[in-house]
């Protein structure tokens, strides 16, 4: 065989071993596309980094993150439409549009978003799942937020009054009742001791505790928080008291009832 005439096998079976020793981001499973952006945003997918923008495919277990004073308008598959708050983390586990076999399922790890959902939470009730460190819920509605708060979350406070916890998520419309009226219920609000929370019809609200207690208040539920005194450092002195109007609710306890049982009570 001429001399050029292998140097152009050779070349061309190169080329074909680093298209199959290096698989691009593409080849794996598109579950929607980036509509806006602003400031620094990325997608990491097996180890390999990328810039986010407008137009940019999203690809299932990719990891979304956006800067400070960044943020990203993203649609999936299904249709939801979802807005990433800036510094945050999330990522985009599954999104499954076959029908009969609709699912989708979210992990938020830091900082929030806020969604309208497409036709997967309307044909396949809770299919449609978000996951953070508090709970893994399901989505019914066409509006939903969530929001894992850390320092940037302390925008809602009372002064240096200690708070009892704060809102991982809501779903509908929920309030806190003050003595000047109704005070809206959003993700990553701080609640208090003394608080009475409402939950409207349709609607959930997930309370993550000072203790690491969790409680999932139901829909038409009236809640509230008679005492909560927790220390870290003295958890058989704290105490948690609560009191369910009406409703429902789900609860996983904390430190409190671990340290000790009898100081942790829901009374009805």
């Amino acid at each position: 065989m001429p001399y050029a005439k292998r140097l152009r096998c050779s070349f061309l079976l190169l080329l074909s071993l680093c298209a199959l020793g290096t698989p691009s981001i593409g080849l794996t499973e598109e579950v929607g596309r980036t509509l806006f952006s602003r400031g620094i945003v990325t997608g990491s997918l097996d180890g390999r980094l990328e810039s986010i923008g407008p137009g940019s495919i999203l690809h299932r277990g990719q990891v979304i993150r956006t800067g400070e004073r960044s943020f990203a308008v993203a649609e999936l598959s299904d249709g939801t439409r979802m807005t990433i708050r800036p510094n945050s983390v999330l990522r985009l586990d599954a999104v499954q549009v076959e029908r009969g076999k609709e699912s989708a399922l979210l992990s938020v790890f830091k900082g929030g978003m806020r969604a309208l959902t497409g036709f997967i939470s309307k044909r396949r009730k809770n299919a449609f799942k978000v996951r953070t460190a508090a709970a893994t819920i399901g989505i019914r509605g066409t509006d939903f937020s969530v929001r894992v708060c850390e320092v940037d979350c302390e925008a809602n406070g009372q002064g240096d009054r200690p708070h009892a916890g704060r809102i991982a998520f809501v779903r509908g419309q929920a309030h806190r009742a003050t003595a000047s009226g109704k005070q809206k219920l959003r993700s990553g609000d701080r609640f208090y001791e003394g608080d009475l929370l409402h939950t409207g019809a349709g609607a959930i609200a997930v309370l993550a505790f000072r203790d690491r207690s969790r409680i999932t208040l139901k829909s038409n539920t009236q809640f509230q928080i008679d005492k909560l005194t927790y220390s870290p450092k003295e958890p058989t002195k704290s105490e948690a008291f609560f009191r369910l109007f009406r409703g429902g609710l789900r609860a996983v306890s904390g430190l409190i009832a671990k340290a000790k049982p009898k100081q942790y009570r829901v009374a009805t």
